[in-house]
């Protein structure tokens, strides 16, 4: 993606945007600022012709041929949008279902995950000892977070998989399956647009700040998916936001639901259920901001455009859900 050039006038700018769909080069433009607005060009390939098209457009802006070109191009930008977003549901509905048609082999990553939280969770039953858990969860010194001791002995010794391994555990039957059920429909959505690595580094990424501030809140005792599951579904909502083009095909009803989920934790903490809401809340922002580093938004606007194009009242509504998570498990440790 280049940047192509800047109008000063807003309807200029977008009118040469839909001259230049039009005719066949994809095109984006910021307008956060009225005075200075930017058009980019999404495939490089396209630079130099979107140049000359642009010069010779701010020589007779108001040439009738580019007021036909803006109708055109608005009307094929509708039927491209749409068929993609078709395309796209039909892509999502295909391959996020736990038993979708695709090969599994297109997602092994995220079934590799999904095997290892079941595996764990049928071993423990034979694992008297709890050998594996006691080598899984952050620390074994149950005792790191009393009196306000912080202690990670293991892995400051070398132990690094601690740090992450913590999201293999799970406690009961209803655990791993609302978390796997969860998992599978995020983690396939995402691997099949960035690939089984980028997908494991995704997780290894959000499960370590998650894990890490739960232990500073409440202990080492702790585990589950919950946490990367809030932290996939906040990346795909914030690439949604902030790509140039839409990823990611799903209900905004789905995410309301995760919200009220996140809220009803809280409760549950209250009387007396063991629940890492540090984790979630912690979780979603890593995946939020992994996902608003890799639009490369932050690359095309200043940061003064980005304080004015930001919602206030969406700030505070973030900052209050993170804090009562946090709050919430440092009154209920």
């Amino acid at each position: 993606m280049r940047k192509i050039g800047s109008l000063d006038v807003p309807v200029l700018a977008k009118r040469l945007r839909w001259y230049l769909v039009s005719v066949g080069i994809e095109t984006r433009v910021d307008d956060l600022d009225e005075q200075d607005v930017d058009i980019w060009v999404l495939n490089d390939r396209d630079l130099p012709r979107s140049k000359q098209l642009m010069a010779e457009f701010i020589a007779s802006p108001e040439a009738s041929k580019y007021c036909e070109a803006e109708k055109a191009g608005r009307a094929k930008y509708r039927r491209e949008r749409q068929k993609s977003a078709e395309q796209a549901r039909r892509e999502v509905d295909a391959r996020t279902q736990i038993f979708g048609r695709s090969p599994a082999s297109s997602t092994y990553a995220t079934f590799a995950v999904l095997t290892l939280c079941v595996v764990y969770f049928i071993l423990q039953f034979v694992d008297k000892e709890r050998w594996l858990f006691r080598h899984l969860m952050l620390t074994q010194d149950v005792l790191a977070r009393t009196f306000g001791r912080l202690s990670l002995r293991e892995v400051a010794s070398g132990e690094l998989w601690r740090l992450v391994t913590p999201i293999f555990l799970h406690n009961d039957i209803f655990h791993i399956g609302f978390n796997m059920l969860w998992f599978v429909q995020f983690a396939r959505a995402i691997e099949t647009r960035v690939g089984p690595w980028k997908l494991i580094a995704l997780i290894i990424g959000i499960a370590i700040p998650s894990n890490l501030a739960f232990f500073v809140v409440s202990g080492p005792v702790f585990g589950g998916m919950s946490g990367v599951i809030y932290g996939l579904l906040a990346y795909m909502w914030v690439a949604n936001r902030y790509a140039l083009r839409a990823e990611f095909v799903f209900d905004q009803t789905l995410v309301n639901f995760f919200v009220i989920f996140y809220v009803l934790c809280w409760l549950l903490s209250a009387v007396g259920f063991r629940v890492a809401n540090t984790v979630h809340g912690v979780g979603a922002l890593a995946g939020g901001t992994i996902a608003f580093i890799v639009s490369g938004y932050w690359r095309r606007v200043s940061i003064a455009r980005l304080v004015r194009g930001s919602s206030p009242l969406s700030f505070l509504i973030a900052i209050f859900l993170l804090a009562g998570a946090v709050i919430t498990d440092w009154l209920t440790r």
